[in-house]
C-alpha cells in the first residue's frame, strides 16, 4: 500500500487550522471559507489602519510610527488567531476520536508540540528585536540587552504555557465528545 505524504502546504494548513487526522471535502469546504472570510477581514482592516495611520501619523516622531505600526501588526495577527480558532472550534475541525485510556499520549504530544512552537516564537521574536534594534536605534542586529532577551523568553513561554492549555482543553473535548458518541451507539 503507497502512503501519500503529505506536502508542505497541506501540513502549514494543519497547523495553522490544528486539524489532525484526514481532509475530507466538508473539511476542505470550511477551511476555504474561514481562509476567505479571513481574507476579507485582513484586506479590510489592513487598508482602514493604513489609511488611519497617514491621517494621523502626520507630524509625529518616527519611534511612535514604528510603535503604531508594530501595535497594528500584533492586534492585526491575534484578530486572524482569534477568528481562526474560532471558527475551526465552531465548524469542529479539530475533533478526532480519543479515548479516554488515550489521554496521557495525547497530553505529551501537546506538551511537545507546544514546546516546539514556543521555540520558533521565540526564535522569531529575537529576530524581531533585532530588525528593530537596526530601524530604530540604529545598532547592530546582534546589540541585545537584557530587556530585549527577557521580552521574547516571557511571551514564548506564555505561548507555551497557552497553547498547551488550549490543547490539553481540546484533548478533554474530544475524549467527552467520544465517550457521548460510544453512548449514543
Amino acid at each position: 500500500m503507497n502512503v501519500v505524504k503529505d506536502s508542505l502546504w497541506l501540513k502549514i494548513i494543519r497547523k495553522f487550522y490544528r486539524i489532525e487526522g484526514p481532509i475530507d471535502e466538508y473539511m476542505e469546504k470550511e477551511i476555504n471559507r474561514i481562509g476567505n472570510n479571513a481574507l476579507i477581514f485582513s484586506s479590510i482592516f489592513i487598508v482602514t489602519a493604513n489609511i488611519l495611520l497617514v491621517i494621523f501619523c502626520i507630524g509625529m516622531n518616527q519611534f511612535l510610527i514604528q510603535l503604531l505600526i508594530l501595535l497594528i501588526t500584533f492586534i492585526y495577527v491575534f484578530g486572524i488567531e482569534i477568528y481562526v480558532n474560532h471558527s475551526v472550534e465552531k465548524a469542529r475541525l479539530n475533533f478526532i476520536i480519543i479515548y479516554p485510556n488515550q489521554f496521557e499520549e495525547y497530553e505529551k504530544k501537546a506538551k511537545h508540540s507546544s514546546l516546539k512552537f514556543s521555540i520558533y516564537y521565540y526564535i522569531f521574536f529575537i529576530i524581531l528585536v533585532g530588525i528593530m534594534n537596526i530601524i530604530t536605534f540604529k545598532k547592530s542586529f546582534f546589540d541585545f540587552n537584557l530587556s530585549n532577551i527577557l521580552s521574547p523568553v516571557a511571551l514564548s513561554t506564555g505561548y507555551y504555557f497557552g497553547d498547551r492549555r488550549k490543547k490539553i482543553k481540546l484533548i478533554k473535548q474530544n475524549i467527552s465528545r467520544t465517550v457521548a458518541m460510544e453512548e449514543e451507539d
